[in-house]
């Protein structure tokens, strides 16, 4: 992707809605989206990473079970202190 645009942590920060030290945390825990790491200090996202790593965070629910209308679900009972 030759016109991918690099960004810096701030700027992927705000991409993401997240802040500048939380990307830092996850890059220190080895987590969090992919980075490029150049000249030895400088880091910078690739937003297509970017996109990539959201797109893989996406989590579905499972179809809840219906209920019939005359039924509710039921509480264990309570013990009463004595």
């Amino acid at each position: 992707m030759p016109d991918d645009k690099l960004l810096t942590t701030e700027e992927a920060a705000e991409y993401l809605n997240v802040t500048a030290g939380r990307l830092k945390w996850w890059r220190h825990e080895q987590a969090g989206p992919p980075y490029v790491v150049y000249r030895g200090r400088s880091v910078r996202y690739r937003q297509s990473d970017l996109d990539d790593w959201v797109e893989a965070q996406m989590v579905t629910p499972a179809p809840r079970m219906a209920l019939p209308r005359n039924r509710t679900v039921p509480f264990p009972a309570r013990r009463v202190a004595q």
